[in-house]
């Protein structure tokens, strides 16, 4: 009857380490989707005067990596005259980069962009804006997050 008991609360452990192992390896990681296969990509945007930016974005995993892609791609629009670029900024554990210019556009247009992270982890945020100017990046609009989660959107 001890035995039994023993070998009871033995398996019983096993299945609650089993358990708690798998909800602490997937707490904080953002989900895995494919947008157009399930629909799930999460829209984001930045605007600044007459320049819009706007897409989705969602991650996919990747072979022999332990952190998934995060694929952000969108739409680069001019509806004005000037030059207008999209930048990003990211941050990798605490520590920013700095910011890079994506794309310009000088008058009416639009153009696609990619944003994408080859890797992207739990510590890793990003942040798109759009600037008047081709080259610098002093008159800019609001940075507009690209990390924040959950990536299921509520459609």
């Amino acid at each position: 009857m001890f035995k039994r008991a023993l070998i009871t609360a033995a398996a019983g452990a096993a299945a609650l380490a089993l358990t708690a192992g798998s909800a602490a390896a997937s707490h904080g990681q953002p989900a895995d989707t494919s947008p157009a296969a399930e629909g799930k990509g999460i829209p984001w945007k930045a605007t600044h005067g007459s320049a819009t930016v706007q897409g989705e974005r969602w991650t996919e995993k990747t072979d022999g990596r332990l952190w998934p892609k995060l694929v952000v791609k969108g739409e680069f629009t001019n509806n004005g005259s000037g030059c207008y670029s999209v930048w990003t900024q990211w941050t990798y554990d605490l520590r920013p980069l700095p910011a890079s210019k994506q794309a310009t556009l000088c008058g009416k247009g639009s153009k696609s962009v990619d944003l994408s992270l080859n890797s992207y982890s739990i510590t890793t945020t990003g942040s798109v804006y759009i600037c008047r100017s081709e080259e610098e990046a002093k008159d800019c609009g609001d940075l507009e997050g690209l990390t924040w989660w959950p990536v299921e959107s509520a459609r």
